[in-house]
């Protein structure tokens, strides 16, 4: 049978939605729990190891949730098993006394010959009591066998005696004791649910369970005896059974509520909430029906309820329940979903109206006359069909990977409520110890961070009002990566073999471009292009005809992305079909062209600002300028911005690109040399200004940034700090007097340790808490300070290779041309402002209304700029990108 074992106690979720659960009766909690023996264990609500094997699930789940019956060991059920004699006994026993194990003794010489002395000995206490109550009789000779199998008849008559059937009157007995049984327990309901058993053969624990329920559900009976005069003119006693009666109004009473004081309520579940500071939750059940009859003016709420019921929302589920005296002290022993619930599970992406019905997956489904949809938790509309004709397959509101569940609760196939879940994903900016940031800061107050988040990653967000405990959750989001070998419409790729298709709003990557598709539910939420296709663009240095006689094929020098300087044959025909001009080949020299080869061929297509450029590559945009400069990135002066394609996906004015580090960069120098550099190296070039330069760009963060650049340097070759000391104050100064002279001392960070500075002498207001000074030492102790004026602001653009930068609010002394985070002059500050502590690393990244959170307009950031720089002077970093002083 197992040893005793503790219940896991882990909710059916997931594993049994979609299921249709055949509705059964409460009670048989109560009996079930001696069904185990050792294996019995009090606990609520079991999730087994073999759940799906378990087929009379209510009936098993209330049986734990009463404490009646457990599992094993290995945290297995094993339904299919038989029960032995001797458990049956100890399960009726603990069942009649209220789920509790009752006091039990022996008699001087044992009723049975094959019971103390064996291995069934535990159970002599538990035979004898079931004896004494008429419930059990042995099997001839003085024998009880204790661990022989119980068939369903035998299991019925328990049951019958246990509610209250006299054995002998109702001729339980003699031979014809099984046909009597089955007869009196089809009439009480004991083998609902059950049609099909064999009750003459071995019961399983599964049916044991749905048995012991039904009869927990059944009313007990009672017997009246009513003395008449017969026709003889003789007094005559009549015994007839009937319901149990009890209270001022005669009230039926079931097992369930005799022994347990307990009912069954049904209704549906519309609120599950952790109770305030507890480890318990409090819950709501609408249409609260008890008998048959609305129960408590169909609302009733619990509170201390022990488990999270949250995947039973709006279902029609039967709360086992002791009702309260005082109107605090009501106790649930579990909910469970009735039989009543179909439930369908899949992807908004896959469901919409198709006339009056829904459509999920393919399958339509008729929809209720009354109905509700709840987002998130949150009731959002009362029509199913007006929710779904606007937002049904997706939208730019409710993401194509959200969730959804259609629930039908009434017995019928109409479905009523359509319950949706949503997600986004954010990248990661910075882990604290209790938060992490992602744009905002998500912290453990407020969510439940999955462990093992690191930088870089992208997390999977979903809302707190979709929990009973309030707080969101954040997880690893799924990301692929790969280069997209095919495109299908405007909104599939493919990679590695399998299709992705975007999320409303979502841009997909380009054919031959190297991404990161960052998945929720296998849709694309978000895109993170590595490199835009770089690896098939070439720089085409000339083109003319071939050298040989009668060839069908033109002649062209390409430098490819890996430095390599070839010749090769390439079509008359570009990528477009259209014929290249062959009066005209110098108009092809030193341009961009995409390329594709098929038997050492190649088939170019010039990257240009003409009107038919569809395809730039796999980039979404191409400029060209001849007055730039480079200096970490590619600026112009001219008001107008860059030189742009008419197809480009950003209309807007473009003065300044970014170089990505994986950059391809062919660079033209000395005249005619050529060689080809990463972005990484182009950006740490000193200043210079080319004659020409043409890009193909990616919209990031507000900016632009190169995945493939022509610099075209003419004669020119390719090119190859400060001693002041900052601190930002981690608290309000204060004066203290030391030997009589008064000081001011400021707790401050400078970016290696939190020190307290002491300055000899009064500082005229003092230095408040997120200010930032300039200190030098003076040798004995004391530092002098000089305060200066920052601005706390937003992060607009930031580009982390060359440091340029910009904000929401105008800061003192930047200019354009010193808007950049130098690495050598610029002095960076990392703090946590709302636990006023420094951190030692950190990164700048762009204020959550610049990063996907429009309605969030938290500072992140403190900035100085000295007069005369050439870049930032110093800039405070929030590591949680919000300041909080």
């Amino acid at each position: 049978m197992g040893v005793p074992c503790k219940i896991r106690g882990k909710l059916r979720s997931k594993a049994l939605r979609g299921k249709e659960f055949p509705q059964k009766k409460v009670l048989s909690l109560v009996l079930c729990v001696a069904v185990m023996l050792s294996v019995m264990v009090m606990g609520a609500g079991a999730a087994f190891s073999d759940q799906d094997k378990i087929k009379n699930t209510e009936a098993v789940d209330a049986c734990v949730a009463l404490n009646i019956i457990g599992g094993y060991e290995d945290g297995s059920y094993h339904p299919e098993r038989n029960i032995k004699r001797s458990e049956i006994t100890k399960m009726i026993c603990v069942a009649l006394n209220g789920g509790k194990e009752p006091n039990v003794s022996t008699n001087t010489t044992p009723t049975f010959s094959d019971v103390r002395g064996t291995s069934a000995a535990w159970a002599e206490g538990y035979i004898e009591s079931c004896v004494a109550q008429g419930i059990i009789s042995g099997v001839g000779g003085g024998r009880f066998s204790p661990n022989g199998n119980v068939t369903g008849t035998q299991l019925a008559k328990m049951l019958l005696v246990s509610l209250g059937y006299n054995a002998n009157t109702e001729e339980f007995v003699g031979n014809a004791w099984a046909t009597n049984v089955n007869v009196r327990a089809s009439q009480k309901g004991l083998y609902e649910g059950l049609e099909s058993m064999d009750t003459s053969a071995a019961i399983t624990r599964d049916n044991a369970a749905q048995m012991v329920w039904n009869a927990m559900n059944a009313y007990e009976v009672e017997y009246k005896t009513t003395i008449v005069t017969g026709e003889d003119g003789k007094l005559e006693t009549i015994v007839t059974v009937q319901d149990k009666v009890v209270g001022d109004n005669d009230d039926k009473i079931t097992l369930l509520e005799d022994k347990y004081d307990a009912k069954a309520i049904t209704g549906t579940l519309t609120k599950v909430k952790q109770d305030n500071g507890k480890s318990t939750y409090n819950i709501t059940i609408e249409n609260a029906k008890y008998n048959g009859g609305t129960y408590n003016g169909g609302t009733v709420s619990y509170t201390d309820v022990s488990k999270d019921y949250s995947d039973l929302l709006y279902q029609n589920v039967r709360v086992l329940v002791k009702p309260d005296k005082n109107g605090k002290d009501a106790v649930v022993y579990g909910v469970y979903a009735t039989g009543k619930n179909t439930v369908q599970t899949g992807l908004l992406a896959d469901l919409k109206m198709d006339g009056t019905k829904a459509k999920l997956d393919g399958t339509k489904y008729d929809l209720a006359n009354t109905n509700t949809v709840y987002v998130d938790g949150v009731k959002q509309s009362d029509n199913i069909k007006t929710w779904l004709t606007t937002n049904g397959e997706g939208n730019a509101t409710y993401g194509k990977g959200s969730e959804v569940e259609l629930l039908a609760v009434d017995g019928t196939s109409d479905y009523s409520i359509l319950k949706v879940t949503t997600f986004e994903v954010k990248e990661i900016t910075y882990v604290g110890s209790d938060y992490v940031t992602a744009g905002t800061k998500y912290s453990d107050d407020d969510y439940v961070i999955s462990d093992g988040l690191k930088k870089g990653d992208y997390a999977l967000i979903s809302k707190g009002s979709n929990y009973a405990d309030s707080k969101g959750r954040i997880e690893k989001a799924t990301v692929v990566e790969g280069k997209v070998t095919s495109t299908k419409g405007s909104d599939e790729v493919m990679i590695d073999g399998t299709w992705y298709t975007m999320n409303t709003g979502v841009t997909a990557p380009k054919l031959n471009a190297s991404a990161k598709l960052v998945l929720v539910n296998g849709y694309v939420y978000a895109v993170d292009t590595v490199t835009a296709g770089s690896s098939d663009v070439a720089l085409v240095v000339e083109v003319g005809n071939s050298n040989t006689v009668g060839s069908k094929y033109y002649q062209a020098r390409l430098i490819l992305a890996d430095g390599t300087d070839k010749v090769v044959n390439i079509e008359k025909n570009d990528g477009n079909d259209q014929a290249l001009d062959s009066k005209n080949f110098a108009g092809y020299s030193n341009k961009l062209a995409a390329y594709d080869v098929s038997k050492d061929v190649y088939t170019l297509t010039f990257i240009t600002t003409a009107s038919d450029q569809k395809d730039m590559a796999g980039y979404e945009n191409f400029y060209y300028a001849e007055d730039a400069t480079i200096d970490g990135s590619v600026r112009t002066s001219n008001v107008k911005g860059f030189t742009g394609a008419s197809d480009n996906t950003y209309k807007e004015t473009v003065n300044r690109a970014y170089f990505d580090d994986n950059a391809t960069v062919f660079v033209k120098y000395k005249n005619d040399d050529y060689k080809v550099v990463t972005g990484e190296a182009a950006r740490k070039w000193d200043e210079i200004t080319p004659s020409m330069v043409r890009m193909l760009t990616e919209e990031k963060s507000n900016s632009q940034y190169i995945g493939v650049a022509y610099v075209d340097l003419g004669e020119k070759n390719v090119p190859g700090g400060s001693d002041k000391t900052y601190a930002v104050a981690l608290d309000d100064s204060y004066t203290s007097k030391i030997d009589g002279t008064t000081y001011t001392i400021v707790k401050a960070w400078n970016g290696t340790e939190e020190t307290e500075y002491k300055y000899e002498g009064t500082l005229s207001g003092g230095i408040k808490k997120g200010s930032v000074f300039e200190y030098s030492s003076n040798g004995d102790g004391t530092v002098d300070i000089d305060k200066l004026t920052a601005t706390t602001t937003q992060v607009k653009t930031y580009d982390k290779g060359s440091g340029e930068i910009t904000f929401a609010d105008t800061v003192t002394n930047l200019t354009g041309s010193n808007a950049k985070i130098d690495a050598k002059d610029t002095t960076v500050l990392f703090v946590d402002s709302d636990a006023a502590t420094g951190e030692t690393n950190g990164e700048i990244q762009l204020a959550p209304e610049f990063n996907g959170d429009a309605t969030n307009h938290d500072d992140n950031v403190t900035v100085y700029v000295d007069s005369g720089d050439d870049c930032i002077t110093l800039i405070v970093v929030d590591v949680q990108n919000k300041m909080a002083w």
